[in-house]
């Protein structure tokens, strides 16, 4: 995720990036802190960072997460440890935030301005689908569209997993139901969900997430779940990460998390050293 910030083209002036879903602002630390580790001053700054979220209830039929989430709307708590979280930005990156849904703000903001736009804010097919459209919209040339949640893309489930999951992909509960049927269809054998179906967990597939991608993109560039693609000459293409840089560790992760991250970075290049060699 970090790592993309360096694969931008070069410009004379900060980075624009717009985040759709930033909640208590972990991944807006992420995007603070990779800019000031990869960027250059300019005119004084090195990003501008946009973050839109309503940081309200959530859908509690879209199951269990949705209401442990609710756990900290209370008392404006999640609105409030965001905007605690994002203070510790450097005066290097102007950090600014709109408070609502996507669907009302993004149509407001400016076409063709940002260099980099995550989607990560409601999962429903339909919202995803909608943030992605609007993403292309606001998306400056050559610049980047990415996201999270992407466990798995269509193109590596089979037909029978594509019927069942798109009757409950807006219903956690509804997919939990049908969790015997979804671990027979089409998982990957190296699938990072695997290890759930093995001990009989509803494997943490965003089904959503899954067919807004695939219908917006087709196959995209994925890594542990973070997806990307680029703008290209009006059409968007995979990114080549074989170069990514994964030097970065967000300094606000627990230790052990930073270490879970500094050992799959390092399988990651060894992975991708792996492909290039194996290239003709």
């Amino acid at each position: 995720m970090a790592a993309s910030v360096g694969k931008l083209p070069s410009r004379n002036r900060p980075l624009r990036l717009l985040e759709v879903g930033s909640w208590l602002g972990n991944s807006a630390l992420t995007w603070i802190q990779a800019a000031d580790h990869y960027l250059p001053l300019c005119d004084g700054l090195k990003a501008e960072l946009l973050c839109v979220d309503p940081w309200e209830l959530q859908d509690v039929t879209l199951g269990p997460t949705s209401v442990k989430m609710n756990s900290v709307v209370e008392d404006d708590f999640a609105y409030r440890l965001f905007l605690h979280n994002v203070s510790f930005a450097p005066n290097s990156v102007r950090v600014q935030h709109f408070r609502g849904t996507a669907g009302r703000l993004l149509p407001l903001l400016r076409d063709g301005y940002y260099d980099m736009v995550y989607v990560d804010g409601s999962h429903r097919y339909d919202d995803v689908l909608e943030d992605i459209q609007h993403a292309k919209r606001l998306l400056a040339p050559g610049g980047i569209i990415c996201g999270d949640d992407l466990e798995l893309q269509l193109h590596q489930l089979s037909p029978e997993f594509h019927e069942i999951a798109r009757r409950v992909m807006n219903d956690e509960e509804a997919s939990a139901r049908n969790f015997l049927d979804l671990n027979t269809m089409g998982i990957p054998e190296n699938a990072p969900i695997k290890e759930f179906v093995e001990k009989g967990a509803y494997p943490p597939i965003h089904e959503g997430v899954t067919f807004a991608v695939a219908e917006a993109f087709g196959e995209v560039t994925e890594v542990l779940g973070y997806w990307l693609m680029r703008e290209v000459a009006g059409a968007f293409k995979q990114v080549d990460i074989s170069d990514f840089q994964y030097d970065f560790i967000p300094r606000h992760l627990r230790p052990d998390d930073q270490a879970k991250l500094l050992q799959m970075a390092k399988e990651i290049r060894v992975a991708a050293s792996s492909i290039e060699a194996k290239r003709p």
